[in-house]
Parts: structure tokens; C-alpha cells; sequence
């Protein structure tokens, strides 16, 4: 959250990653749901991607 809030408001990407079952999705949703979050940004977007992705699409 500190990475998200702190740094500049410019577009970036902040990845999750790791064996299945870690809870990484929970960990995003909390996040993304957060209040000091929620309060922080004009606009918001939930992006899920898979490893095989179509970038178009995507």
C-alpha cells in the first residue's frame, strides 16, 4: 500500500505473483478495497491476467 500511495500518480504496475494457493487475490481485493485506497485515487480498475493472456483483449 506504502508503493502504491507514496510514489507518483503517474500510471504503473505493481505484480503478484507466486505458487497457486497464497491467497494472492485475496491480498489484491484487500488492498483494492482499502479505504486510504479507495480515498487516494480519481479512478480505479480490477485486472485479472492469466498466462496465456490476449493483449488485445486484455
Amino acid at each position: 500500500m506504502k508503493k502504491l500511495i507514496g510514489g507518483t500518480k503517474e500510471r504503473d504496475v505493481i505484480s503478484i505473483y507466486g505458487m497457486p494457493g497464497l491467497c494472492k487475490t485475496t491480498l489484491a481485493r484487500k488492498v483494492y478495497n482499502n479505504p486510504s485506497i479507495v480515498n487516494y485515487f480519481n479512478v480505479k480498475a480490477w485486472c485479472s491476467v492469466l498466462q496465456t493472456y490476449n493483449r488485445r483483449t486484455l
